[in-house]
């Protein structure tokens, strides 16, 4: 059974950078919004090498040794991951 992924349309731009806020709070979404594919996706899409990159710089230690999902999970909790999924 296949897993349904909600989507964010841009008119919930607004809704989207209030959640990222919440649950991630020292990660600017700004920085890793993805336009060009946003556009190509008809969805809002974040650069998932950005946020690799953001997260290297703000976890070294666990990320040489977790996957980027498992350093979102333990410090962001499991909302943090579903949205990030839905902004894929």
């Amino acid at each position: 059974m296949k897993t349904r992924i909600d989507r964010y349309k841009f008119s919930d731009c607004i809704l989207v950078k209030e959640r990222w806020r919440a649950l991630m709070p020292n990660v600017r979404l700004q920085d890793m919004q993805d336009g060009l594919m946003s556009v190509v996706n008809g969805y809002l899409t974040i650069d998932l090498p950005k946020l690799g990159g953001e997260l290297e710089r703000l976890y070294p230690v666990e990320w040489e040794h977790l996957s980027m999902m498992e350093i979102i999970e333990t410090h962001y909790g499991t909302a943090a991951v579903s949205l990030i999924e839905s902004l894929t």
